[in-house]
């Protein structure tokens, strides 16, 4: 009988996208597969690498997966996965891995895991190299976070630091631009496609880039929107901003 597994670095990571992704990435620890009858399909699928891991398999019902990790069945769509938090990499490792084109982005304070996990969706679709969050008021790896991903949280590098305004001049250093996105920006985001390397900072939807964050910028852009709305969900905001970088000239 296999030992009850407990540890909060240890979580029940559910839906068909998010588990896919995560049992291909070579660097997730995964403990269990719980399967329906109907999305059984995946243990055939992933026959080699449940050998190789010898992940314990168990197939259940929708209601008792759902008992089993509290969650809705609608939710977790048949399939869930009994995994280890990843190991997260530091920006001094980060930076060997770089290209001479990247993009690295901030989010200053931004709490909402739903919010986090689209923009990392985003980062993957427009080649951002790691998006970067506080240890303090936002969310670490958490199944909404990478459910909400739709798989992309297993591809980029999701980085939890002391002090923000402290790696940006670290990166500055390194011959990156800070870029600030705010609502009084002074400039627009095609001024900012002539920098190879570019540090991009997302505020939060309330307050926005903070003060100590803000002064570490070289330059502020705006999305140019109608003035009938104020401002955009941040999420929407950021894919929006990384889609006008990738499609003026910061493509890999």
């Amino acid at each position: 009988m296999r030992k009850k597994i407990q540890s909060s670095n240890i979580y029940w990571l559910y839906g068909k996208h998010p588990v896919d992704s995560a049992i291909n990435n070579v660097s997730r620890i995964i403990y269990k597969i719980l399967v329906t009858k109907n999305t059984n399909q995946l243990i055939d699928k992933y026959k080699n690498i449940i050998q190789n891991k010898n992940i314990e398999v168990e197939v259940l019902t929708n209601k008792e997966i759902s008992e089993k990790i509290d969650i809705q069945e609608s939710v977790h769509q048949g399939v869930a996965i009994q995994v280890k938090k990843l190991e997260l990499t530091s920006v001094e490792r980060l930076l060997k891995t770089v290209n001479e084109n990247s993009v690295i982005l901030f989010l200053d304070q931004i709490t909402d895991p739903q919010n986090i996990g689209a923009i990392i969706r985003s980062s993957l679709g427009f080649n951002v190299d790691a998006v970067i969050t506080t240890k303090d008021n936002a969310p670490s790896e958490n199944a909404t976070l990478v459910k909400s991903s739709a798989g992309a949280f297993e591809c980029v590098p999701y980085i939890q630091v002391t002090n923000i305004s402290r790696v940006l001049n670290e990166l500055k250093e390194s011959g990156y631009w800070v870029v600030a996105v705010v609502q009084n920006g002074t400039s627009s985001i095609q001024k900012v496609t002539k920098f190879n390397r570019i540090a991009l900072i997302m505020g939060s939807e309330g307050r926005g880039v903070r003060d100590i964050n803000l002064k570490q910028s070289d330059i502020t852009v705006k999305i140019e929107m109608s003035p009938k709305l104020e401002s955009l969900n941040v999420s929407n905001a950021t894919a929006i901003i990384l889609h006008q970088l990738y499609a003026l000239g910061n493509k890999k």
